[in-house]
């Protein structure tokens, strides 16, 4: 018995000692999944499904050119200031007989001084096409007054439309405006001489007891004036008549002695005369 004992000590140490080898050797065994592999192949990294920018390193600085950054803003457009409204006059212009529109006719604006429209080079505008008409700048009227529009066209009465008022900055559209016809005289000029007809003479039907002023104004100044014409390759001048009316028909040209005739101007609405120039005297 006193022999036993010991040995059983013994044995029960040994099996001690062989369950702990045991027990450590599982428990290496456990880790061995998660430890990493210095020699193999590492394991891909678990699929989230959302990409880090910040924990993927690019692998050369090429790679960080070529990857897009955050998207800035575009710059917005300088924002285009917009124009002060232009105060403005709209019209057309008619014939009153055949409702036709006129292509050729004088526009003056004011308030006590008519001011003519000009066109693009500072000139008296005479030319609108169809016969439509924007006014801008003479109709500004700071101090609220009215402006009076008047139409001038050769072998047409003038028409004058009083009392407007265009608010600053608005546009203020008068339609169509009708252009009642007046009785017209056309006049021939020829060379006394050789019957020629002579370019470019001046002729101004004058009423009684008026007196032709100096030519101080240019040629085209003459182009709608009713009373007042050139005339063309033709010799030919058409003006306005005084049906009824006692009148002076003057005529000058450079080349030529000035006449004066005295005419009884008819009824009729249209009417003829015809002139011849002398030369002038020489000394």
């Amino acid at each position: 018995m006193r022999v036993a004992l010991p040995l059983i000590v013994l044995l029960g140490l040994a099996t001690l000692l062989v369950a702990g080898l045991v027990f450590l050797g599982g428990g290496e065994a456990r880790d061995a999944p998660h430890s990493p592999d210095r020699t193999g192949p590492a394991e891909p990294a678990q699929d989230l499904g959302v990409e880090s920018a910040e924990l993927r390193a690019p692998a050369s600085s090429q790679e960080l050119t070529a990857t897009p950054g955050p998207l800035e803003p575009a710059p917005e457009r300088a924002r285009e200031i917009p124009a002060h409204p232009e105060t403005a006059l709209l019209f057309r212009v008619l014939d009153g007989r055949n409702g036709e529109p006129l292509s050729t006719f004088e526009v003056r604006l004011g308030q006590r001084f008519l001011r003519p429209l000009l066109d693009d080079e500072g000139r008296t505008r005479h030319d609108f096409p169809d016969g439509r008409v924007r006014c801008t700048g003479l109709v500004e009227t700071q101090s609220g007054e009215e402006v009076v529009l008047a139409i001038s066209a050769r072998g047409f009465q003038e028409l004058r439309v009083p009392a407007l008022y265009v608010p600053p900055g608005r546009e203020l559209d008068l339609g169509a405006l009708r252009l009642e016809r007046a009785p017209r005289i056309e006049v021939r000029v020829l060379d006394d001489r050789t019957g020629a007809p002579v370019t470019g003479a001046r002729v101004v039907l004058l009423a009684q007891g008026s007196m032709l002023e100096p030519d101080m104004r240019p040629v085209s100044s003459d182009a709608l004036d009713p009373f007042r014409a050139r005339t063309d390759g033709d010799g030919r001048a058409l003006l306005s008549s005084r049906p009824g009316e006692p009148g002076t028909l003057a005529v000058r040209h450079p080349d030529y002695a000035a006449l004066d005739a005295e005419l009884l101007l008819p009824l009729s609405e249209e009417h003829q005369e015809t002139v011849r120039l002398l030369a002038p005297a020489r000394d």
